[in-house]
């Protein structure tokens, strides 16, 4: 469930375009997220959290499993 912060946050966020896009970017803030997983990459383009392809992600996890072993 979205808290009524990260919502009144978003609505008050000129950073993007989109307001589905800031509410992406607040939860992301939220939990800490090292990364928003999009297919839409340019409409985080001003997001101080990277944004990268879900492709990148998979890559991104192959990798760290690969170490872990």
């Amino acid at each position: 469930m979205i808290q009524k912060d990260i919502i009144l946050n978003a609505l008050n966020d000129e950073t993007f375009d989109d307001l589905e896009d800031r509410l992406q970017y607040e939860c992301a803030q939220y939990i800490n997220a090292e990364y928003i997983i999009t297919r839409n990459i340019n409409d985080f383009t001003n997001s101080p959290i990277p944004a990268i392809s879900p492709k990148d992600f998979l890559k991104i996890i192959e990798e760290q499993q690969k170490q872990e072993h």
